[in-house]
This record gives C-alpha cells, sequence and structure tokens, in this order.
C-alpha cells in the first residue's frame, strides 16, 4: 500500500477549504510532479492563476516543490502533493478542524459537481455500459450495522483503485462520495 498522509493540521485542513487549492492538491496527487505550466493546462485555469495557492500549500506543507534542470538551460519547477495518498478523514477527531473539514467536504462536492456539469460539454462523455463515466449517485438508506459495514468495505476498496496507478491509464476522472448520518427527524404521524 502507498503512503498515506493524513492531514491532521488546522493550517492544512485550512487551505484544503478551498475549491482550487482542493483541486490543485488532487490533480498533483493524481498526475505526479507538474509545472506551473502543465497544472494550469489540467487545471483549465492561467498559471498566474494558481501560483499563489501552489506557494500556500507549500508553506502548510502539503505540496513540495523542486527544480529540475532541462534541456534549455534553465531550472524547471516541479510541484507534487507530499505523498501519494492524501487524507482528511481523521482531522474531524479534532473538534476544533470539524467546521474547516466540513468546508473542505463543502468544496469537494462542489468541484466534483462542476466536473460532472462541464462533461456534459466535453464529448467524452459516456452514460451506458463498462466504459460508463459519467454519472452521479444519491440516496438516502437505513442500512443495518452489517450493511453498513459492507459499504464501508466497498468503498475502502473502490478507493484502493482509484488510488493505485492503472498500468494502462486513461483520461483522468473525478470520482467523489460522500457518507454521513440524518438526522432521525419525527416519524410520519408524530407532531
Amino acid at each position: 500500500m502507498s503512503e498515506t498522509y493524513w492531514i491532521m493540521a488546522r493550517e492544512q485542513v485550512e487551505a484544503l477549504a478551498s475549491p482550487v487549492r482542493h483541486d490543485i492538491c488532487d490533480r498533483l496527487a493524481a498526475l505526479g510532479p507538474l509545472s506551473v505550466r502543465d497544472l494550469s493546462a489540467a487545471l483549465g485555469r492561467k498559471p498566474t492563476s494558481i501560483y499563489h495557492h501552489l506557494e500556500l500549500m507549500v508553506a502548510v506543507g502539503l505540496v513540495r516543490s523542486s527544480e529540475v534542470q532541462t534541456s534549455r538551460g534553465r531550472p524547471k519547477i516541479l510541484y507534487e502533493t507530499v505523498a501519494p495518498r492524501m487524507r482528511m478523514a481523521r482531522a474531524s477527531e479534532i473538534p476544533e478542524n470539524r467546521p474547516l473539514v466540513a468546508k473542505g467536504a463543502r468544496a469537494a462536492a462542489s468541484t466534483a459537481a462542476n466536473d460532472y456539469a462541464r462533461a456534459f460539454d466535453g464529448g467524452r462523455r459516456i452514460n451506458m455500459g463498462e466504459g460508463r463515466n459519467h454519472w452521479f449517485f444519491r440516496a438516502v438508506a437505513s442500512p443495518s450495522p452489517a450493511r453498513l459495514a459492507r459499504i464501508n468495505q466497498l468503498f475502502d476498496e473502490l478507493a484502493e483503485l482509484v488510488w493505485e496507478p492503472d498500468p494502462e491509464p486513461g483520461p483522468p476522472m473525478s470520482i467523489a462520495w460522500f457518507l454521513s448520518p440524518l438526522d432521525a427527524g419525527k416519524a410520519p404521524g408524530e407532531e
């Protein structure tokens, strides 16, 4: 299993509460070391619009930079995440982090929804069959403890499939899921 970096420090959780920085971190983790030019192309943003985000993420220890000599004489700076797997799940165990973790979840959900919407215009969308690459799912359920354990096991398996480098990679994809308890509310007929 590849190294997992657990994001726990408040300043790191706060940095990832930004949809732009969250996306930068996700892209660097998925695509490996990238120059600002390559990263901006992957994000569909101008290079000047991501510099300050990269600087902040380097300052809080989520991203590192390194100089690579090029054949043209001037060194190129590459950016990469501090580990191939970046996880924030444990940060919510610290009560002070919970509002920031929730903000980070909103950032992730917003980015995933925007990715989904942009795919309607991209022409690479497949809605049916084994090659399906465009869909969303949300359901409200009341799983038993045994079924919840199975759901979590499947999420863990899915995470492994997503994180494990593919020997024959295709185009990048946005993958997101959320699991959250709901308030039970009142039973039907209760006032």
